[in-house]
């Protein structure tokens, strides 16, 4: 279009387009300068041509051009010439307009040949097409714009295009729109708009200024194109990005980014925004007891609650996992974050049934505040994380804020986390073997593995430092299996039985087993000289899963124990059922056993129990002859502790077997 009316702007020749009502289309300066009205006087308006002009209904001849004498401005009357270019479809007229005594041959097939491919590229084109008049009113549009919006030109012809206006945008957005347009002539953008139905979509629009030689606005051109969909689907796009496919919350990345917003809003008010991790207790255990549906149906049913338990202007995330990340903000004191974090851990820890059961699950929250325990999101996030791991070395089920040694140990498990990854591969673990010996007499009965680790800038680390950590990485696999392999290899040169303890994750492992039996094939050692001992915490994770997998392990001939008995939950049913041949009476019952009644009550009972299952008693931390004495008396068969050795390295009890 705008090609065509620069061709007819250069014309020596009057042209004026008309639509089927006599209204002006097009009025070209050489129109302006011959008839006397200006463009913007007569666009859009009924033409001042004589109807049979504008209609297109002069007579012709073959021989001459027809003449017709037309009214100028100032009332005059000349005697023109006329060139008549009907449109397609009979839907108006295009005339060019001169002097006979200045004419000048014009080419009338080119103007039809460019009026042709104006129409054609106007009505076919794919985007929707709106031209206006110097005051916005509406003159032109085409199918697309009737596609996309719904409306016909008869519904919008004369009226401005804020029929389409959808109320999304305010003032200020048009102002800012007219202001482009009318210093550099063009403004691009979304706009959302409305069609005819009501519906709202989005397009991307170019809109543009034509301008008269004098430089004066004539017409504004609009081309769009409806966007909606693909808005759609790059808003689902992000939504995907930002949402825990599972259970819709927020997810890590999302949350970061309210948790920012949360800061910035409590530095305003000067109200407190706060962080919390919480960490679902015992959920894998869960998870590969029930399945992973089930598992599922558990974080979903858990996301439901933790958003019920906040308020409206608060964050519950998916942090991954088991793990669930909460912004609390605009919080009026430290008293109202303690009450609300109290309530989602309540909320958490109501009973639920999963699978035809009814399960407690209990949570480890960790609480960071704003602005005493960090001013970013990051170190918010941090810091609560560590909080997090301290209430569950705490005992779980229980939330922990913020402090500075939290932080220390924070630094420390990452450096221990960091290090784990390359610590078997580097050599940095070793075994020592603490004896176990008879109730009277002092010959070596067995052994029992207890690692250590070495590490290159934290020195000697015990195991109750690092095993957690290589149970929630993943790593005790590989370490276990390390730990297993150099145990047989030692009980076979000692010929005698050798314990190692096994963690949680190794009995999930479907390959456990497998392990199990390689290691005895490698090493021929006699299975009978090998005891794991498991915890009754381990056992009752998933009850029928270990029973079956030790039972096993009990078929190769290796040994069981069941190790700090009585500081766990099993019942003595469960306890019947698993295949034993020790009971490891644990440390804290021991330790007072001399003083204290109940402890005294609880030895002889699980001594008398034990032997009534037909089962060996170890007692483990006597430190003392008396207590040896003691727990001879109730009727104990084995004993451990520093009375009997401390751990050492495996030459010392080479020594001790060749003496």
């Amino acid at each position: 279009m705008l090609r065509l009316s620069a061709l007819l702007d250069t014309l020596p020749i009057a042209f004026v387009a008309h639509d089927v009502n006599g209204r002006v289309l097009m009025w070209n300066p050489a129109a302006e300068q011959l008839l006397g009205w200006r463009r913007d006087e007569v666009l859009g308006r009924r033409s001042p041509l004589p109807e049979a002009v504008t209609q297109s209904r002069l007579p012709a001849s073959s021989t001459q051009v027809p003449r017709v004498h037309v009214a100028t401005r100032t009332g005059g009357l000349i005697e023109v010439a006329v060139a008549t270019l009907p449109a397609s479809g009979g839907d108006g007229a295009a005339v060019c307009l001169w002097v006979p005594e200045r004419s000048t041959t014009i080419d009338t097939t080119k103007l039809e040949t460019e009026r042709r491919l104006f129409e054609r590229v106007f009505q076919t084109s794919g985007e929707a097409i709106i031209i206006t008049d110097a005051k916005n009113e509406i003159i032109a549009v085409n199918d697309a714009f009737s596609r996309i919006t719904g409306y016909v030109l008869d519904e919008v012809q004369g009226k401005n295009p804020r029929v389409l206006s959808s109320g999304k945008h305010d003032e200020l957005f048009y102002a800012s729109m007219w202001r482009a347009l009318s210093t550099v002539g063009t403004w691009r953008g979304e706009l959302w708009n409305r069609r005819k139905n009501g519906e709202v979509y989005c397009e991307w629009a170019t809109i543009n200024v034509v301008r008269s030689p004098a430089g004066e606005p004539t017409h504004y051109v609009a081309i769009f194109a409806d966007i909606t969909e693909a808005k759609d689907s790059m808003a689902q796009v992000t939504y995907l990005a930002q949402h825990d496919h599972l259970t819709g919350l927020p997810n890590r990345s999302l949350l970061r980014d309210r948790l920012a917003q949360a800061i910035s809003s409590a530095q305003r008010t000067g109200h407190l925004s706060a962080m919390l991790v919480l960490d679902l207790d015992g959920f894998k255990s869960i998870n590969g007891s029930l399945g992973p549906h089930e598992g599922d149906s558990l974080l979903m049913e858990m996301a439901y609650r933790l958003k019920d338990s906040v308020r409206s202007g608060d964050t519950v995330a998916r942090m991954g996992g088991d793990e669930f990340g909460v912004v609390l903000t605009d919080l009026a004191s430290t008293q109202e974050c303690v009450a609300l974090v109290e309530r989602i851990r309540t909320a958490v820890s109501e009973p639920i049934g999963v699978a035809g059961q009814e399960l407690r699950v209990t949570a480890s929250i960790g609480v960071s505040v704003f602005p005493q325990d960090g001013t970013s999101a990051n170190v918010l996030l941090s810091n609560a994380d560590a909080a997090m791991h301290s209430a569950k070395e705490g005992g779980r089920d229980t939330s922990r804020f913020f402090t500075e040694s939290m932080n220390s140990r924070a630094q420390e498990r990452l450096v221990l986390t960091t290090g784990l990854g390359r610590a078997l591969e580097r050599g940095e673990f070793k075994l020592q073997y603490q004896p176990q010996r008879p109730i009277v007499g002092d010959h070596l009965l067995g052994v029992e593995a207890l690692i250590r680790w070495h590490h290159p800038d934290l020195g000697l680390v015990s195991p109750d430092r690092f095993i957690h950590l290589a149970e929630e990485t993943g790593s005790i696999r590989n370490i276990g299996a390390w730990v297993l392999h150099e145990a047989a290899v030692c009980a076979k040169r000692w010929n005698i039985v050798v314990s190692v303890n096994l963690s949680v994750v190794q009995l999930q492992d479907p390959q456990f087993f497998e392990r199990v039996t390689e290691v005895i094939q490698e090493t021929k050692v006699d299975p009978a000289l090998l005891e794991f001992e498991v915890t009754e915490s381990v056992v009752m994770k998933d009850p029928t899963a270990a029973v079956a997998l030790l039972s096993r392990i009990r078929s190769l001939g290796v040994h069981l124990a069941m190790d700090d008995f009585g500081t766990g939950y099993s019942s003595l049913s469960q306890l019947k059922r698993l295949p034993l041949d020790r009971l490891k009476i644990d440390r804290a019952f021991v330790r007072d056993v001399m003083n204290d009644p109940a402890d005294q009550a609880v030895v002889q009972a699980v001594i008398a129990m034990g032997h009534a299952l037909k089962l060996r008693i170890i007692a483990e931390g006597v430190e003392s002859q008396e207590q040896r004495t003691m727990l001879e008396s109730f009727g104990c068969d084995e004993v451990q502790g520093y009375l009997c050795g401390k751990p050492v390295d495996p030459e010392l009890i080479d020594k001790e077997q060749r003496n």
